[in-house]
């Protein structure tokens, strides 16, 4: 994976900004997608005014911070769904202003993604990203995933939403037969990989660390998967 910086002279990131990150997470130059990312990006701020949406107060943080932070999770979803014949679906749990699912349905159409989120405001914006960008596979739930009754999908994904013990107790459920929970993290602590495993259903398929562009900070994803013959306990 290439990396790169972005002219810190520069007030505002830009397209030209998107097509560095595209190649740095070594996918396809896509001008509508590059587009629809940079609106967003600009709604996020102009909504942020009146919303309490990000603590992120500039397009260069919600670029690197958002964004490339979101990116970053594109290949690894695909690379897991591609084995799948029917159309996949993707539950993005506490998505807060849309990420990643808003991004990971501008860059794969292919997938039905939903943002769930407990806080009205919050879910009230992503619908409205929608509708602005014409993003059909995108929908949002105004829910608490812990109480809703919906059927299962392929993947749960979180981005810092809580603990991995709490993620798998709270949206488990949603997780369809042989699905995947993923959480994006910035770390893992030994304090909350001690609480995971003294749940009996879950296991820790695989750490997939991740480089992205601008930020020093670590970052990784965590995928969580059932573990064969399980009783049923959390």
């Amino acid at each position: 994976m290439k990396n790169f910086v972005i002219d810190e002279h520069d007030t505002d990131a830009s397209i030209s900004d998107l097509q560095k990150g595209f190649d740095a997470f070594e996918l396809e130059q896509d001008s509508t997608k590059q587009e629809k990312l940079a609106l967003y990006a600009d709604l996020i701020l102009k909504w942020n005014k009146t919303y309490n949406l990000t603590a992120l107060k500039n397009l260069n943080a919600i670029y690197s911070q958002h964004l490339y932070d979101s990116l970053a999770v594109i290949k690894p979803i695909e690379s897991y769904l591609k084995k799948q014949s029917e159309k996949a679906s993707v539950f993005d749990v506490g998505s807060g202003a849309g990420l990643p699912g808003i991004v990971i349905a501008i860059m794969c159409p292919q997938i039905n993604v939903v943002c769930i989120d407990s806080v009205g405001k919050k879910i009230a914006f992503i619908k409205h990203v929608a509708s602005v960008l014409c993003i059909e596979n995108l929908s949002a739930q105004h829910q608490r995933i812990e109480t809703w009754k919906v059927n299962p999908v392929h993947i749960v994904i979180s981005r810092a939403f809580t603990s991995l013990h709490n993620f798998t107790k709270l949206a488990g459920m949603h997780v369809q037969e042989n699905g995947q929970m993923i959480a994006m993290k910035a770390h893992l602590l030994k304090k909350e990989l001690t609480e995971f495993e003294q749940q009996k259903i879950w296991q820790i398929n695989k750490v997939e660390n991740l480089v992205v562009p601008k930020l020093k900070a670590a970052r990784c994803l965590v995928w969580i998967n059932k573990k064969e013959n399980d009783d049923g306990q959390q």
